[in-house]
């Protein structure tokens, strides 16, 4: 057996800590054989000096209209890079994404990539036998915690990829407050959860493809107009699904029996439909939809619209949000300091995610979207310095939230320990050393000390090697 370090007990066996998705996306243009990428002016995005040399990702440019994945060579202007290898195909108006977030597995008993200022491995601050390059989340060794807090990511990799297309999967977790915040017991918090692929030139969340927008004329119509036609799907948390946008020569005059057929393939977790018609140069939002998955456009509006809303993404993806809209609409009940209460995040897989391009790791995602703090009034505050102030402030999200017990299954289930939990002690001093999170609120039973790891029949831990 390997000399296992004294400061090894501080890990937290196979978590890591990320900074958030760093990943910027432009819809872009390149010829077939050329090296040349333009990217459309949008929300400030542009190419930096620093992205020379960055991996890049082009959809549909590669070979047979796969995704073409290279690097930076060269920033020719903001909207202009210069790439390592030419595409394949001619592509217009598709996704570009660059400035990739990597997921790297160094543990205490190995650095994956020889490098030890880029451990990730979640611990606590203390802990030194790898550099420390992000203490924000850590690990509570004495009590069996993890400690979420400001934007960071708390991220595990699944022993295998067992997630697969059209799955749910549930995620569930324990939570508590880890102190009082201005006085407060009570903290709203907001958390996402999430199956990232670690892929080269995937790493993003797991994604499905774009949602296609089909129209069909109905009946025989004289006189038509080209009419386009675009839909936007809300999520339970705010995020905007958009499809791509059809065009039909469509009746200049709508009837009963003369109208535009319009069906779509809803992403799960939609709350909220809209379809535009696009007619010259007049934009009119129609009549909801929701729930249903098809529309007959007879020429019924709900409004004029000036432009169609713009979209967070255009393919569903396998991620959720807790919300928060006022005290009487949250769907997390809040923190709260000394009482732990269970949680649980329905991780939809979208029904075309390509599970063959995952060839690398998935892993598991959790993390605080939004601490929803309401500060001291002004009179309260008069007294303090404004160093005071922002000081205070800031500490409402370092390591703010505990969480314990996360696990990931298919079905809703009670917690149980993995088995490779306890192979993994044989390696690791996994354990905590003390702890206890009380009871939950409903007059349940205590909940013991927390372990360490993805704990559920479904996800395994990764074993550590043993010597």
């Amino acid at each position: 057996m390997a000399v296992v370090p004294s400061d090894v007990s501080e890990e937290s066996f196979g978590w890591y800590v990320f900074p958030p998705d760093t990943a910027v996306e432009a819809v872009g243009a390149i010829s077939a054989s050329s090296t040349a990428l333009v990217i459309e002016m949008k929300d400030g995005v542009e190419f930096e000096s620093g992205d020379v040399g960055k991996t890049i990702v082009i959809a549909g440019a590669g070979v047979d209209g796969a995704d073409l994945v290279t690097t930076i060579v060269s920033v020719d202007a903001p909207q202009a890079v210069t790439l390592t290898d030419a595409a394949d195909e001619d592509v217009s108006g598709v996704q570009v994404r660059w400035r990739l977030t990597r997921f790297i597995e160094d543990s205490t008993d190995e650095d994956a990539d020889a490098d030890e200022t880029t451990n990730t491995t979640l611990k606590s601050p203390a802990h030194s036998r790898y550099n420390t390059t992000r203490n924000d989340c850590d690990w509570d060794k004495q009590n069996g915690w993890i400690r979420l807090g400001g934007e960071s990511w708390v991220a595990q990799p699944l022993r295998q990829n067992l997630i697969r297309p059209s799955g749910q999967f549930i995620n569930s977790l324990i939570y508590s407050l880890d102190r009082r915040i201005d006085g407060l017991s009570d903290v709203p918090i907001r958390i996402f959860a999430g199956i990232w692929d670690n892929t080269p030139g995937q790493q993003k969340f797991l994604e499905g493809r774009p949602i296609s927008l089909n129209a069909e004329v109905i009946g025989s119509p004289g006189a038509t107009v080209s009419r386009t036609y675009t839909a936007i799907f809300y999520t339970g948390w705010g995020l905007k699904i958009g499809t791509s946008s059809v065009t039909v020569n469509a009746p200049a005059t709508f009837t009963n029996t003369e109208y535009v057929a319009l069906s779509w393939r809803q992403p799960i977790g939609t709350v909220r439909t809209e379809i535009y018609r696009h007619t010259g140069g007049t934009i009119h939002l129609l009549r909801s939809p929701y729930p249903q998955s098809s529309y007959q456009d007879k020429g019924a509006i709900l409004k004029t619209v000036v432009t169609i809303p713009s979209v967070d993404t255009i393919r569903p993806r396998a991620y959720v949000e807790t919300t928060y809209i006022s005290p009487a609409h949250f769907s997390l009940a809040p923190a709260r300091y000394g009482v732990w209460q269970r949680a649980q995040l329905n991780i939809a897989v979208p029904y075309d995610y390509d599970m063959s391009k995952t060839t690398d790791k998935q892993w598991y995602v959790i993390g605080i979207k939004e601490v929803i703090y309401e500060p001291e009034s002004e009179s309260e505050s008069e007294s303090e310095s404004e160093s005071e102030s922002e000081s205070e402030i800031v500490d409402t999200v370092n390591r703010l939230l505990l969480v314990d017990k996360l696990s990931l299954d298919d079905k809703l289930g009670t917690f149980t320990r993995s088995p490779w939990d306890f192979l993994a002690k044989r390696g690791i001093a996994s354990a905590p050393t003390s702890g206890n999170q009380g009871t939950t609120p409903g007059g349940e039973p205590g909940i013991p000390p927390g372990g360490t790891g993805l704990e559920s029949p479904g996800v395994p831990w990764r074993v550590p090697p043993l010597e």
